[in-house]
């Protein structure tokens, strides 16, 4: 298993990925929150992760190990979520009486993303059958070596990385953490 493994999932490998991060995300307590039903959940997860990140199909941003077992949806700064289409599809498939919560949820994850333009990535997974083996780890670590440290050298890293981001200074190799984030450790 090397890096060279790590390559462009394209448009027409859109379906592969996606069930991909179905199955990777199958047991998730937060997206099983949201949709408890299986059936529910089936019906709507590659709707959600289209409206979240299809785009990165397009931007030639989807990455993915070359077999599909590993596979992250990045976007590219200027790029963003298509929210039009994701708020039909929660009120659709979310139950009327966890959207109040789904709602605040989401005011919370709205107030920790950088104002900036920024490379952003909505979601990533592994399917289960292979976890354990690094491949979602040579996924980051491609995409911040390649991707990212690309942008890091033309604006400042605190621009392009933004608060809430755990990607790793390309120089130094150590974390960067938002403002907000406690140290490991810290108690807090």
């Amino acid at each position: 298993m090397t890096e060279q493994s790590i390559g462009i999932a394209a448009a027409g490998d859109k379906d592969k990925a996606i069930a991909t991060l179905e199955l990777a995300f199958a047991a998730d307590p937060v997206m099983r929150w949201f949709w408890p039903d299986a059936a529910v959940y089936r019906a709507t997860f590659s709707k959600f992760v289209g409206a979240i990140a299809g785009g990165a199909f397009e931007q030639g941003t989807a990455l993915w190990h070359d077999d599909g077992h590993a596979v992250a949806l990045w976007l590219a700064p200027g790029f963003k979520s298509d929210d039009d289409a994701l708020l039909p599809i929660m009120l659709e498939s979310v139950e009327p009486g966890l959207l109040t919560d789904l709602s605040a949820f989401a005011d919370i994850i709205g107030e920790h993303h950088p104002v900036v333009d920024h490379w952003y990535l909505p979601i990533t997974g592994v399917d289960p059958f292979v976890q354990g083996r690094g491949f979602g780890s040579m996924l980051l670590h491609h995409a911040s070596r390649r991707v990212i440290s690309k942008s890091c050298r033309r604006t400042s890293r605190r621009q392009l990385c933004g608060a809430g981001s755990s990607m790793n200074d390309t120089d130094s190799g150590r974390p960067v953490r938002s403002r907000s984030e406690p140290l490991r450790g810290s108690g807090r």
